[in-house]
């Protein structure tokens, strides 16, 4: 999964770019964009791995894309390069500057997020108009299913244009299950789930902040999380857990910005995590919520979900009070057998039985 992070200059974006990826700060990034992958902290996997001791270790990752900052302006900021790069992406976190940066402007991050959400939604309408200017006389050119489809597609994009007009994201539009691979093709921004992050100065209370943007975060469906991205970089790249402790107690924090973050960006992209685990390799898997177990195990492997017979699962919080013992746990009866249907839970422990 992707993540892109947008900001206007001087929001501070790149700080909290190397503040989730342990890297030290490169100023503005000279317009150019940075990418990482970065590993999603989880307790359960750390305690999974201190159980089984395993010769590797792999965690869930998410891979995160800086792109350079943009002036924002009746939809002419975000680049066609940028715009090609932010279709790829699952999820879109805007950063807003709440902190003095020596320029003499004071912090407006409602006004910086109006801008932000502006040129999403103008690069949306954009799409729209155009398509919607030629595909009627494409419609007339066409028979059967081919005619239907490009009517359903008419309709929905009659349908989004108003909205977006009106500065209304389709994410907030509940598109059907049929209507959503109508439009998919088309990569609209205001499509993507959105997390506003709050980069607040050192001393600054984020309430105010929070309670001014509360109107743009629940028309726009989105979420908001504040940190201090210079001070979660300084932590990222202290290399002693000791001096992270310390580090986070003179801040009176309890734990790193940076996990909180990307905590609520899994939660964002509606993921969950199923483990699988031997002295071989404990990993973790990040899968859509409602996945099947059958489609769960082709994750891991085609062969499994070709050849899926059913699934040994045990939730984490149930193995340990089984002694962290697999054993244990199958002598008590914890340990269930599932069929290709069951929907994989967070936080699981899955085996999966099969013949190829």
């Amino acid at each position: 999964m992707q993540i892109g992070l947008l900001g206007l200059p001087r929001s501070g974006k790149t700080a909290l770019f190397h503040a989730l990826t342990g890297g030290a700060h490169e100023g503005g990034g000279g317009g150019e964009t940075h990418i990482a992958v970065i590993d999603v902290p989880d307790e359960r996997f750390d305690r999974l791995v201190e159980v089984f001791k395993p010769k590797k270790a792999t965690p869930a990752t998410l891979q995160v894309v800086d792109l350079a900052g943009f002036s924002a302006g009746e939809g002419k900021g975000l680049t066609p390069q940028m715009l090609a790069r932010l279709g790829t992406t699952d999820a879109l976190c805007a950063v807003l500057r709440v902190f003095d940066d020596g320029s003499g402007d004071p912090p407006n991050p409602a006004g910086d997020l109006e801008n932000l959400l502006l040129e999403m939604t103008l690069s949306d309408l954009q799409k729209v108009e155009n398509r919607l200017e030629k595909l009627p006389k494409q419609i007339m050119k066409l028979g059967g299913a081919e005619r239907q489809a490009g009517e359903a597609e008419l309709a929905v994009l009659g349908r989004i244009r108003p909205a977006l007009e009106e500065g209304t994201p389709i994410r907030a539009l509940a598109l059907t299950d049929e209507e959503e691979p109508l439009i998919r093709g088309f990569q609209f921004l205001s499509l993507r789930p959105l997390l506003v992050v709050l980069n607040l100065g050192e001393g600054v209370d984020p309430a105010p902040h929070q309670a001014a943007l509360g109107p743009a975060l629940a028309q726009h469906g989105t979420e908001l999380i504040a940190l201090n991205a210079e001070i979660e970089m300084e932590i990222a790249q202290l290399e002693s857990e000791e001096d992270r402790r310390v580090f986070m107690e003179d801040f009176g924090l309890t734990e790193p910005g940076r996990d909180r973050l990307i905590r609520r960006l899994n939660h964002l992209l509606g993921l969950v995590t199923f483990f699988t685990v031997s002295e071989k390799e404990v990993h973790a898997w990040p899968i859509p919520a409602g996945t099947p177990a059958q489609r769960a195990a082709g994750s891991i492997h085609s062969d499994l979900e070709r050849g899926f017979i059913r699934a040994e699962v045990i939730h984490v919080d149930a193995f340990r009070a089984c002694g962290s013992s697999l054993a244990e746990a199958k002598r008590q009866g914890q340990l269930r057998i599932e069929g290709k249907t069951y929907l994989v839970q967070d936080g699981e422990i899955f085996h999966v039985l099969f013949s190829v």
